[in-house]
């Protein structure tokens, strides 16, 4: 599955720009395979592997920035030893333009794609005939 997405991440959060006036950092894609999530968002490149992911979990963003809540997905990993790093992604519609999309038709493609997220997560290649539910296969 390849979406495009918005990202953030919690430092970002925390500043007043993010607090404040811009929830977002950039925009990139993500692309969901079998045993990781390939993030390309402008310069950066970051693999996370099915192993390292701790959590994914649904957040909303401070209502200082959007008065609606706005939902993210934030994928919480532990690269090697290190200490837990969180990403929080935001996925475009296919097709619609986020600027011109409601905020509540954003968050319920959030939640079809933090579903699929959580069932590519659990899934086993013991179950070949599994299929994933794809949010943009409707």
């Amino acid at each position: 599955m390849n979406l495009d997405v918005y990202y953030s991440t919690p430092a970002h959060e925390r500043t007043f720009i993010g607090r404040w006036l811009w929830i977002v950092q950039n925009k990139g894609t993500a692309q969901i395979r079998g045993d990781y999530i390939d993030c390309r968002i402008g310069p950066i490149s970051q693999r996370i592997r099915k192993r390292e992911i701790e959590s994914i979990e649904l957040g909303t963003f401070p209502r200082t920035a959007k008065p609606i809540a706005y939902r993210y997905i934030d994928v919480g990993y532990r690269p090697a030893e290190n200490e837990t790093a969180h990403i929080y992604l935001v996925p475009h519609i296919p097709g619609r333009s986020p600027w011109l999309t409601p905020v509540w038709t954003m968050n319920k493609h959030t939640l079809q794609v933090l579903e699929y997220l959580n069932e590519w997560r659990e899934y086993h290649t013991s179950q070949p005939g599994l299929e994933l539910f794809d949010p943009q296969k409707k």
